[in-house]
This record gives C-alpha cells, structure tokens and sequence, in this order.
C-alpha cells in the first residue's frame, strides 16, 4: 500500500512538473509573439513560421555581427521569417541611446532599418568619436530624411519613452547581453550562437513544414588593422601622397536632450556579468551599472 501510494506520489509530481514546463514556454513564446505582431520596427511576413526578435545595441561591436547574421537569414528565407529589432542600448556605451533615439526618428519617416544599416556599417567611425551626433545627422542626410522633422523629433519625451519600453520588454525576458536573439521561444546569445546553433534549430523547424534548408555559415568580421607607421618624407623611398583634401568638420547640432540621456538613473541588475565575451556584451559593467533605463 505504501508503495502504491509513493508511485503516485512520484507520478504525480512529474506531471506537475510536465505542467509547468510547458506552460512556461508556452508564456515566454507567447509574449515574444504578440511583441513581434505589435512591433514597429519590423520586416518579412507577420505570418511566417519562424520569427526573430533581436534585443540590441547599435554601439555593442557583437551586434554588428549579429546583425549581419540576422539579415543572412532574412535574405536567405524571405517570407518564411519575420524580424524585428528592439532598443536595448547598455550604459557601458555612451552614444548607444543617442544612436538609438536617431534610429527611432528616421523609423518614424519609414527608413528604420536603412537607418540601421549604416550605424552598424560604418560603427567603427562614429563610435570613436567624442561626440558623434555629426555622423548621426550625416546618416539622415544620406538617407534624405526630413531634417526639420527630426529635429523636434529626437528632443520629444516620447520617442525616448517608446525606446524603454523596448528595453524594458527585454528586462522581462530576462535579456543579459546584446545582442540576444529569439527565434519563437528559443533564446541565443551574440551572433556566433546564432550563427552556429540557431541555423541549424530554424532549419529543424522549417523540416517539421516540409522545407529543406540548406543554411551556409555567416563569416565572421575580420580582426582590426595593425595601425600602420607614419611616413617620414625625410626618408628615401618614402613617397607621402600630396593633395589629399582635409575634410571640413561638420557642425555638431546639440538638440539631442543630452541631459536627460547623462541623468538617467541606472540601476543595477543581480548577476548581470561584468565583463565581455564572445557570445555578445552583457548588460554589467564592472561598476555594477545595467542599461539606461530602471
């Protein structure tokens, strides 16, 4: 008797923790689905089987790999995938939120992600920069963007709040690096993991529909150029270049509340590592600081 009764006693534990589990992973999926029906920064077909959400930030030299990784799959699967981006700029990187609140005003006349193309290209260039808002608005130009539009735009209190809303929808999900990407209710971290073990989970999914996809391996950047020595005219054989125009610097336009990004109270998230590594940047820093937004 007592031994029938610890069978069931065992049993149904196991169900119940059956029961929990799924319904946990039926809660994260859920609520990643319904952030990518009601998203705006979003391309490919709402209706596709396989969807990505991408929590990044446009400073964080993983996301620009992952990002180029995200955008092969897109290409490569067309209306069998859906992606779209969310802000998640992290306070170890000074322009992230600037960066972001210009991307947000260039999606506002539809050029999002051409807006996102370039702050991830030329990503080197303008986050060395002491202050880079120059580039920012070089970028709109570029794109021929309304500049009087974006003007009021990026001093507008809600445009910054639609950006916390993002990173606070990545704080529910428990999102500790940038970037972390969600393929329907499997998370990977940095660009690598993606690359390397979400290719091949999307490509076991879209079996399951019937389609064989034959996925190839996104090549990673290449490592930084040694700087090169200077050339001394004063040494033979050494032939500078003559001519070269110097560009004029542009004008740096401080209508980004510059304050409000400075002032905003960072506060710590427990366990959060404090240091980088290859599968992407996490939200620490060794300070103890998170992202920009509570």
């Amino acid at each position: 008797m007592n031994t029938a009764k610890h069978y069931i006693l065992t049993g149904g534990i196991i169900v119940f923790i059956l029961i929990v589990s799924v319904a946990a992973s039926k809660f994260t999926q859920g609520k990643i689905l319904k952030s990518v029906e009601q998203g705006t920064k979003f391309k490919g077909n709402k209706k596709a089987s396989i969807r990505l959400v991408v929590y990044s930030d446009f400073q964080c030299p993983a996301c620009s790999y992952g990002s180029t990784v995200v955008d092969d799959i897109a290409k490569d699967l067309k209306d069998k995938v859906s992606v779209e981006y969310k802000y998640f700029p992290l306070a170890m990187h000074k322009w992230a939120l600037e960066a972001a609140l210009f991307a947000e005003c260039a999606a506002d006349q539809g050029k999002f992600w051409e807006y996102h193309d370039l702050l991830f290209k030329k990503q080197k260039e303008w986050s060395k920069e002491g202050r880079p808002t120059a580039y920012f608005w070089n970028f709109m130009k570029e794109l021929k963007l309304d500049t009087g539009k974006i003007e009021k735009c990026v001093t507008d209190e809600k445009v910054l709040q639609r950006i916390q809303k993002d990173s606070d929808s990545g704080k529910q999900l428990q999102v500790s690096s940038t970037p972390t990407i969600f393929v329907n209710d499997k998370r990977f971290v940095g660009g690598k993991q993606l690359d390397a073990e979400g290719k091949k989970y999307i490509a076991e999914e879209l079996k399951k529909i019937g389609m064989d996809w034959k996925y190839t391996s996104t090549p990673l950047p290449p490592p930084p150029v040694a700087a090169q020595p200077a050339l001394n005219p004063l040494i033979a054989n050494q032939h500078p270049p003559h001519n070269i125009p110097i560009p004029t610097a542009q004008p740096v336009k401080n209508t980004v509340p510059t304050a409000a990004i400075e002032n905003k109270k960072i506060t710590p998230i427990p366990g959060a590592p404090s240091k980088n590594s290859d599968a992407g940047e996490p939200v620490g820093r060794s300070d103890g600081n998170s992202s920009f937004f509570r």
